[in-house]
């Protein structure tokens, strides 16, 4: 049998793409979701294996990280690999956010990785052996105006994640921090009906086999510090670190992206996505 890997946010697009292909392979894999009526319905349909075990786990829930960590550990043997996928996305501008908006990205973007790193971290490190892979975002490299909130939670994933691979790296602990661009999922159609999102329309979405390809053939196999997602004919990989390094530059041409986007948007909607 392969090696154990943990996962969370299996039933979304990205996370039940993985565990298929990782359970092709071999691999044992614990896929956890805070939907689990969701997650067994997309076991059924996708048949996985007897080598993927299905569990529920709300991310925000520190002791239940504690417990379930701890119950595959004693049942299943060490893990090997944890994947925090879990994450959630509402379009809108920073002043018309609310604050359970600002809360539940911040709970399950941030303080979900948090409390996965921290909880496989210690047990990794007290064995001298192990690799976290945090999935973050394309908006964690540069500034999204119209994500603003989520933007600034996948701007801490990454910040926290490749502080936390300097920190464990001496301990035998690999950490790295994947930002894909924007991935045809369900993630990808809410935002749809927000003009604010238009960004994420000024060029075509990755399939989630385009980032399930990298992270089980490259992250996998290489343990990067970052692994960056984009289709290389957009540019946007280039056009994100520009837009990190040079924000006054991109604020100047960030108009251009906006009105390719809206017009992307505007042929979606006119055929009905």
């Amino acid at each position: 049998m392969g090696t154990l890997i943990f996962m969370t946010g299996a039933a979304g697009g990205i996370g039940s793409h993985l565990v298929s292909e990782l359970a092709s392979q071999g691999h044992q894999v614990v896929a956890t979701d805070y939907d689990l009526k969701g997650l067994e319905q997309i076991s059924e349909a996708k048949r996985w294996p007897s080598s993927v075990h299905i569990r529920a786990l709300d991310v925000r829930d520190e002791g239940r990280w504690v417990t379930l960590l701890d119950e595959i550990e004693t049942s299943l043997g060490r893990i090997d690999v944890l994947m925090n996928v879990a994450g959630v996305l509402k379009p809108g501008t920073l002043i018309e956010e609310d604050i359970t908006s600002f809360e539940r990205h911040f709970d399950v973007n941030v303080r979900g990785v948090f409390l996965g790193t921290r909880e496989a971290g210690r047990r990794m490190a007290g064995r001298g052996q192990g690799h976290i892979v945090n999935i973050a975002s394309l908006a964690g490299i540069t500034p999204v105006p119209g994500l603003a909130v989520y933007c600034a939670s996948k701007h801490a994933v990454r910040g926290m994640t490749l502080a936390a691979a300097m920190e464990l790296k001496p301990r035998g602990v690999s950490v790295s921090v994947v930002c894909p661009d924007a991935v045809d999922t369900a993630m990808f159609d809410v935002q749809i009906e927000y003009d604010e999102a238009a960004l994420t329309f000024a060029s075509d979405p990755l399939t989630t086999e385009e980032v399930v390809r990298v992270v089980v053939d490259d992250v996998m196999t290489n343990q990067p510090l970052e692994a960056v997602v984009a289709k290389r004919e957009t540019g946007r990989a280039i056009t994100a670190r520009f837009a990190s390094a040079f924000p006054e530059a991109a604020a100047r041409i960030e108009p251009f992206f906006r009105r390719k986007g809206l017009e992307a948007l505007a042929k979606i909607r006119s055929r009905g996505r």
